[in-house]
């Protein structure tokens, strides 16, 4: 057991280029993070733009981090989950299975006439995972976090570039040598390599267009007039 949970931590502090990676591409701002931000021209004044985005803010979660009102600028920080497929995949020697993948993120809103600026950083993935055995009980569920940043310690997927290398590792064995049992367990160990493959693939894509979706989501909803 004590070799899996090394397996784990040591995907944590895997480093990869972006040639690497899925083709999500995060925006990135000067400190490294992964950032979201866009002036919006409106009609509506800055008052109406403030009083939506603190209604707003209590819809998604009340977590208040930074409140001015004078100034007409909010911080707040939100929670949203995304749920993976329910299958078990394989990126090498250990099978595994994802339950549940939240993402946190921080919302920045700062009004004024005509215009306001809204932001999302700040953004975090927590996962939490079961490795899957074949002779034993399933183990407990594992939670793991990364944060998105161009830092070279933390830009990357760890089970995209995993399954990459599993697959080229399967590819350059020689099968022409194998036993017939063994051929079958290498084609069907290539078949679950390839789906998690796809798998993570389609998980990041699903996580950007969340976070895409949730900015205009809020935009939809700092544009509402008061007609009161």
């Amino acid at each position: 057991m004590k070799h899996l949970f090394g397996f784990v931590f040591a995907l944590a502090f895997m480093s990869m280029s972006l040639t690497g990676t899925s083709q999500v591409v995060y925006p990135f701002n000067a400190d490294g993070q992964a950032e979201f931000s866009e002036v919006v021209e409106c009609s509506l004044p800055k008052e109406t733009v403030y009083k939506n985005a603190l209604e707003l803010a209590a819809s998604k979660s009340g977590n208040i981090v930074m409140r001015d009102d004078a100034n007409y600028k909010l911080i707040f920080k939100c929670t949203l989950n995304v749920v993976p497929e329910n299958k078990v995949i394989t990126t090498g020697k250990v099978r595994q299975r994802i339950l549940n993948n939240e993402i946190t993120y921080n919302m920045s809103i700062e009004c004024k006439d005509g215009r306001y600026r809204i932001k999302m950083n700040q953004i975090e993935f927590r996962y939490m995972f079961m490795h899957v055995f074949s002779t034993m009980p399933n183990s407990d569920p594992l939670p793991f976090t990364r944060r998105v940043t161009n830092d070279t310690v933390y830009r990357w997927n760890h089970y995209y570039i995993k399954a990459k290398e599993y697959i080229e590792e399967l590819e350059s064995k020689d099968t022409t040598k194998m036993k017939k049992e063994d051929l079958v367990q290498h084609t069907e160990d290539l078949r679950l390599a390839k789906e998690a493959l796809d798998y993570f693939e389609v998980l990041n894509q699903k996580e950007y267009d969340s976070i895409v979706a949730q900015m205009a989501y809020a935009k939809e909803k700092l544009a509402i007039k008061d007609d009161f």
